[in-house]
């Protein structure tokens, strides 16, 4: 039986998530090792479910595990980040060095 509504594709990007690695921290003055952070803006995903590749942003460890804890809308509040311009400023620099 085919379900109604089929499960939708995430957009993986492994070279997008190498470009984002190699970014500083989304906090200013953190210098540490990052990895690529999905964020999950409000009526995205659900249990077992992820976005897209393109909705990554780097952040050091101490600050991801943050991130999850207090959620996202306080993080940005906290950091003062506007996650939304963070990830267009990341695709447009990906764009540029790329092509």
């Amino acid at each position: 039986m085919t379900p109604a509504f089929p499960k939708p594709q995430r957009g993986e990007l492994p070279q997008y998530l190498a470009f984002v690695r190699r970014r500083t921290c989304v906090v200013k003055g953190c210098w540490k090792y990052t990895q690529a952070s999905h964020i999950v803006f409000d009526g995205q995903g659900k249990v077992s479910s992820k976005v897209d590749d393109t909705q990554a942003v780097p952040k050091c460890e101490r600050h991801h595990e943050e991130y999850h804890r207090i959620g996202r809308v306080e993080f940005e509040q906290k950091y003062g980040l506007d996650f939304a311009q963070i990830i267009i400023q990341l695709l447009t620099a990906y764009i540029v060095e790329t092509s």
